[in-house]
């Protein structure tokens, strides 16, 4: 796991010292090794923060050169077959790194070698002969990857951070904002800020110093086939198999390794598969909290002791989670609204510690179905209920707060705008109606990220589709997010074996009766599950991985709403108006949960402004 950096002016050079300067500002990611590229006409260069993984030797320091001397790269990830790939390759390998598996068999391959890899990456690589760049990110995009390009300047890197200290006047989006109110997080390819784009998951790009040319080398719709696999006990066997495949690849490592444990089904499942594939305990990671309404480590020492992990827990109180706050807002170049990210940094921390490596569950929800959305995807398809929604909308407002959400995911603008509304409602952020009361600008189209590009024979359902928008959005541009800078602000690298290229494919053609049955979400990923570890343990309601901080709001974080949420600050930034905001503050105050998130967006947002 490092960090990459690169940047061509037409109309400059670089020297060495501001290249590393640039570089350095991602030495969180890479603190092991930091090196330069500059090209002979000093109008390119490359820069490479290195956190040693596999091959710790100085021979697998970037910037890496093949053996021609025709190309050099920076690489950020990890290649699990690269021991496979390097079989394919006619030359003699000068160490044992991936880096050198993957730029050689570029050099042997060209640019379609990208479609033989089976990991999580970002990398580029630099033609010394043609002067050309080739950018590239992998299938799902675990591996962020950033660029800046105005016509004349192209800057890329793995953190905004590091294109800000080329361009520190960096001005901001606002025709993103409403995205960010509506689902808690920016959409690729867009970032919060003008000229700089989100690098597109399953593309790699070409760059001659004139135009920067994007292509697809890989979309989730085309592994969706014409037929599912329709008997259970053949698929819980296949899912088995690739479980354990994909862990025993992704364990490989020359340094400590260990595995997030929260207590749920998708953590439990990989720390149990990884413990049965290894001689010694694993080791384990989980965190709990003073205030006992959020304390789920109980879970997560019931798994580590069935399957005898060293098993690391640590308690901590809203003062230790307040003094994470900075470091939150130096972690994410971008408003984040997924306050997860605070217990993910909290457990990155404390597996560092002990492991430079950790195995995550990231990505089980959204290939298994287990958000309570994807039910409701279903019922809001069906004819009856599409013919007397606004009767029940009218009812549910006279509810508790549990009736106004259900009101709230009846209530939609648009069947054409269906997936993000059940998106925004599931998480309780503000609907396409609610925006437009909020906005002082009311402009905005989600249409983008509603279009449904599935062209097949077999009927897709809705839950599929509604899992699909997860997958594409909410899973790589929040929740990949979240682990990657959580973790790499203490230099953890993290590894997410759901993710791999054989796990994916083979979950797209399960059907949904599979997935959900006798009103089980992530059915088939249980049985395979209870191989492993006790039923019992399971048989309780989705909790997430959460701090109190509704609770603290009303208190000791109240200053935080009267500051952000102030007339002074939201008239400012002049972006939702201070009536409105204060219509949700009170509603808040008055002791309707189900406003928090709303509230919640609205003070980051306004934090991350005045910041």
């Amino acid at each position: 796991m490092c960090g990459v950096f690169g940047i061509f002016n037409s109309t400059a050079t670089f020297s060495a010292d501001t290249i590393r300067r640039y570089t350095d500002t991602l030495i969180h990611r890479g603190p092991d090794n930091g090196n330069v590229f500059i090209a002979q006409h000093q109008k390119m260069a490359l820069g490479h923060r290195r956190l040693s993984i596999i091959d710790l030797s100085e021979q697998a320091n970037q910037p890496f050169f093949s053996q021609c001397g025709r190309y050099v790269m920076v690489y950020n990830g990890e290649i699990y077959n690269f021991k496979q790939l390097a079989k394919t390759l006619p030359k003699t390998l000068q160490t044992h790194s991936d880096t050198e598996v993957l730029l050689e068999g570029f050099v042997q391959y060209g640019v379609d070698f990208i479609t033989k890899l089976n990991g999580m990456f970002a990398f580029a690589i630099y033609d010394i002969k043609q002067d050309t760049l080739l950018l590239a990110r992998d299938r799902v995009g675990i591996k962020p990857l950033f660029y800046y390009w105005d016509n004349e300047i192209l800057i890329f890197a793995s953190e905004i951070k590091a294109i800000q200290a080329v361009k520190p006047d960096l001005s901001i989006q606002r025709s993103v904002l409403p995205y960010f109110l509506h689902l808690g997080y920016i959409p690729e390819p867009y970032t919060i800020y003008q000229n700089v784009f989100k690098f597109k998951a399953g593309y790699y790009a070409i760059f001659n110093q004139k135009q920067l040319s994007f292509y697809p080398y890989w979309k989730v719709e085309q592994e969706i086939s014409d037929k599912c696999i329709t008997n259970e006990q053949d698929a819980i066997h296949r899912l088995d198999t690739l479980l354990h495949r994909s862990v025993r690849s992704q364990l490989v490592s020359d340094v400590p390794l260990g595995v997030f444990l929260s207590g749920g089904v998708d953590s439990s499942t990989i720390a149990a598969i990884a413990a049965h594939n290894t001689d010694k305990p694993i080791k384990t990671f989980s965190i709990a909290f003073t205030e006992a309404d959020f304390n789920e480590s109980k879970y997560a020492e019931e798994v580590a002791k069935h399957i005898r992990s060293e098993h690391y827990s640590l308690t901590f109180n809203k003062e230790d989670i307040f003094e994470l706050f900075e470091r939150y807002h130096s972690a994410y170049d971008e408003p984040c609204a997924d306050s997860s990210l605070l217990p993910t940094m909290m457990v990155s921390k404390l597996a560092r510690e002990y492991v430079t490596v950790a195995l995550s569950g990231d990505g089980g929800d959204e290939l298994f179905l287990g958000y309570g959305a994807y039910q409701w995807a279903g019922r809001l398809q069906k004819t009856w209920l599409k013919a007397i929604r606004p009767v029940l909308y009218a009812a549910a407002q006279l509810g508790n707060d549990r009736y106004k959400r259900i009101g709230r995911l009846l209530r939609y603008s648009s069947k054409n705008r269906l997936k993000s509304h059940i998106f925004s409602q599931e998480h309780y952020f503000f609907s396409e109606l609610e925006l437009t009361k909020l906005l002082v600008q009311p402009i905005f189209d989600f249409s983008p990220i509603n279009q449904d590009k599935v062209v097949h024979t077999r009927k897709v359902d809705p839950i599929e589709h509604q899992s699909l928008f997860d997958f594409q959005y909410y899973l790589r541009d929040d929740l990949l997010v979240k682990i990657d800078r959580a973790s790499m602000q203490f230099s953890l690298e993290t590894r997410v074996p759901f993710l791999d290229n054989e796990l994916i494919r083979f979950a797209w053609n399960v059907p949904t009766s599979l997935k959900i049955k006798n009103k089980q979400n992530k059915y088939i990923l249980r049985q395979v599950l209870y191989r492993y570890v006790p039923r019992s343990i399971f048989e309780r309601p989705k909790w997430g991985f959460s701090v109190p901080i509704r609770e603290w709001l009303t208190a000791d974080l109240k200053h935080w709403m009267d500051t952000y949420l102030s007339k002074q600050v939201i008239q400012k930034h002049n972006i939702i108006h201070y009536d409105a905001a204060q219509y949700w503050v009170k509603r808040f105050l008055k002791g309707e949960k189900s406003v928090f998130n709303k509230v919640w967006v609205m003070i980051v947002l306004h934090q991350w402004l005045e910041r």
